[in-house]
């Protein structure tokens, strides 16, 4: 998104505020959060147990580069985007609440997935008790959280925003 507004500018000379603003948030409350915890926790879980987000027939069937790409990339890419590219984060409510309804939509998913077919779409849920499970998924939103206050922080003081900070200081 942010190469279609950077070209989109070259193109018409000025800059689209629609399409940078759904830009910006896109990137501030999904790309970054999300893409950051998915890859934290991937490899915490891989390196704890290769087969706790996989089964070994999966295994079988993926490559190590593949894994790289689809849980390294997202990571490397979300980082260097948050220092190369400027983003004007939403006010912090906002952003938040979008990072935890995202992350409880997706929950909601998976849970509806393991209820539905009796597949869990994460090996390791499928061993865990409903309270462990609960936990897991509290955490992983508060951890989405802490990155996207992270993300705001360096994009804050990367970009010298000022707009940003005033929501938080009606916090």
């Amino acid at each position: 998104m942010a190469a279609v507004t950077g070209f989109f500018e070259l193109l018409k000379k000025r800059k689209n505020e629609i399409f940078s603003s759904v830009c910006d948030f896109t990137f501030a409350c999904f790309v970054l959060p999300i893409g950051l915890t998915v890859s934290i926790l991937f490899w915490g879980l891989y390196a704890a147990d290769p087969y706790s987000c996989q089964t070994p027939e999966e295994a079988k069937f993926i490559p190590d580069w593949l894994n790289h790409y689809m849980h390294s990339f997202p990571f490397v890419t979300a980082m260097f985007e948050l220092w190369l590219i400027e983003h004007k984060y939403p006010p912090r409510t906002k952003g938040l609440l979008s990072v935890l309804a995202f992350g409880v939509a997706y929950m909601s998913w998976v849970l509806w997935i393991a209820f539905s077919s009796d597949i869990w779409v994460y090996p390791f849920l499928e061993n865990m008790s409903w309270p462990f499970i609960g936990a897991f998924f509290a955490c992983a939103l508060f951890f989405s959280t802490l990155l996207y206050l992270f993300g705001e922080w360096v994009a804050l003081r990367r970009w010298h925003h000022e707009a940003c900070s005033l929501d938080k200081k009606k916090l």
